[in-house]
């Protein structure tokens, strides 16, 4: 009885694996996505895409973390852990400006006015006509009909 209960046991953790891994690639879709991962023992865990640069920084704490450190071991993903846990303590509004302007895109700005805005500020508005040549109705000086008669 006990083997078939074990049997029965696995085949379902195999199904569950099976679901968690199809729940993970749909949701890598998306670039930058956080994953679920629940391949360390139940422990809820996430992936997180990391550039080369942010890896090689990674790897050089890692570096002096564990130079003459024997009595126990350091992974990246613990000093990543470390970093997130402790990043809102010297998180400023500072780092957000740098952070929201590396990240800007005109585009995305334009099409959320559009979304939010009843009407574009005159500011904007004047820009593009002058982008394209087109000066406002009001600038305009019209010839007077007593002038053309003449």
């Amino acid at each position: 009885m006990d083997n078939l209960k074990l049997k029965k046991e696995k085949e379902e953790e195999q199904t569950a694996s099976a679901v968690i891994q199809s729940k993970e690639s749909k949701k890598r879709d998306g670039a930058n996505e956080e994953v679920l991962d629940f391949s360390r023992g139940g422990r809820e865990m996430f992936r997180v895409v990391i550039s080369k640069d942010s890896n090689d920084a990674l790897e050089t704490v890692l570096k002096k973390c564990t130079d003459g450190f024997d009595s126990g071991s350091i992974s990246k993903s613990d000093i990543a852990n470390y970093v997130f846990q402790n990043l809102h303590k010297f998180f400023q509004d500072s780092d957000i400006k740098s952070l929201r302007a590396a990240h800007f895109d005109e585009k995305k700005m334009l099409s959320s006015m559009l979304k939010n805005e009843s009407d574009l500020p005159l500011e904007l508005r004047q820009a593009i006509r002058a982008h394209f040549g087109i000066t406002a109705e009001r600038d305009k000086k019209r010839p007077s009909k007593s002038s053309e008669i003449i």
